[in-house]
């Protein structure tokens, strides 16, 4: 089983295997407990802990107190940020870290797939290994634009008769709308404010047919109930105030019968493959760059995608995070050999819509969600998987 494969799936929240691949740098979520001759295998560490029946705490699992870091972060960094997104500077890296890179998890039989990991029963190991033989931007469009068709193409002829949903904001969600899709009509917009009024602009502007359009005005809907189930789908990897509309994505698949495929543009904006601008920090330094994408890539936007499956029940993809593009592109990408000032994203979007292209000067994107009282994740979560436990043996 590939971890594409397990969030794409329908049914149990445990499944056995005999081998678990990750195929896509980690953006799928995938955790796994050795028992005996085979593989027991989720998207979720509190599905492993009820199945096994008991739970053994891995006291070494110390993901960050992102709550607490809302709460208690000096004022002037807080007007600094705000004067930072107001006249779109670099953003500042928040005081406490957003994500946790951990293959540990909160029980130490459950462990968390690494990026291009094989584990079986009995072994793991690495297979990720890049040539760096692609230095020219050309190749990186044309294989870009070739691997992002065909991966939508593959997914809507596997599920025929399902709807699909774009979280569309900037660039990078865009250029899902701009790949041929076999079934246009099936095809929906999901866009939060302030992103909105531009996405539907730049959808009228470019002649794009949508299906469905569906608006948030990004206030937090969220009940108690929603933010507790939220923290325990994330299995605390990420900062929850990052994790939004869910409440909205689970009613959006509801409405579909839940025969329906949520898609993103996922990329971590600092190693970037194709914003060159984000190309900066890592451009002397290939293992930093790719180091980037499997640690706060597959941590932090990899777990929007776990929380986004477990909590809506539905499967969130990126074009940009099938087996195949990495196989035959990222793998051979020498980043050092790009320039750091191009954006290709407008190349391979005009190449896949086979004309140009008009695109937004802008991207404001919407706020992080906040909360009006502190609550320590940590202990919710473990309480929560205390109940889980105590209840299987009743």
């Amino acid at each position: 089983m590939t971890s594409l494969e397990l969030h794409l799936r329908d049914g149990d929240a445990v499944v056995e295997a005999q081998r678990l691949e990750d195929v896509a740098a980690g953006v799928y979520p995938a955790f796994y407990r050795r028992c005996g001759s085979r593989l027991k295998v989720s998207t979720s560490v509190v599905a492993l802990i009820r199945d096994a029946g008991d739970f053994i705490p891995d006291e070494s699992f110390r993901p960050p107190d992102y709550l607490r870091g809302h709460f208690t972060e000096d004022w002037m960094y807080r007007v600094a940020r705000k004067a930072n997104r107001h006249f779109g500077w670099p953003a500042l890296e928040p005081i406490t870290p957003a994500w946790y890179a951990s293959w540990n998890s909160i029980d130490v039989r459950v462990k968390k797939l690494r990026a291009f990991e094989t584990v079986t029963p009995e072994e793991s190991r690495a297979g990720f290994a890049p040539d760096f033989s692609i230095g020219d931007c050309e190749s990186v469009v044309e294989r870009s634009a070739a691997h992002i068709a065909r991966f939508i193409e593959k997914t809507e002829r596997a599920f025929p008769g399902y709807d699909h949903i774009v979280m569309t904001a900037g660039r990078d969600s865009q250029l899902v709308w701009l790949a041929p899709r076999v079934a246009p009509e099936r095809w929906h917009v999901f866009s939060a404010e302030p992103n909105h009024p531009l996405v539907v602009e730049w959808l009228e502007r470019n002649h794009i047919r949508a299906g469905r359009v569906f608006h948030h005005d990004n206030r937090n809907e969220e009940t108690p109930e929603d933010f507790r189930a939220k923290v325990i789908c994330g299995d605390l990897y990420s900062d929850p105030t990052h994790l939004r509309w869910m409440p909205a994505a689970r009613r959006v698949a509801a409405e579909f019968g839940q025969r329906c495929i949520f898609w993103s543009g996922t990329m971590s904006n600092p190693a970037h493959f194709y914003a060159g601008q984000h190309r900066l920090d890592y451009a002397h330094d290939k293992a930093a760059f790719f180091r980037a994408h499997f640690e706060r890539t597959a941590s932090w936007q990899g777990n929007y995608h776990q929380v986004f499956r477990n909590f809506t029940g539905r499967p969130h993809l990126s074009p940009f995070h099938s087996p195949d593009i990495w196989n035959d592109l990222y793998s051979h990408i020498d980043p050092t050999r790009l320039p750091r000032d191009a954006d290709l994203r407008v190349e391979v979007g005009e190449l896949l819509a086979g004309r140009k292209v008009w695109w937004l000067p802008s991207n404001p994107g919407p706020t992080t969600y906040s909360y009006r009282a502190y609550v320590n994740l940590r202990k919710l979560y473990v309480r929560h998987i205390q109940e889980e436990v105590s209840h299987g043996r009743r």
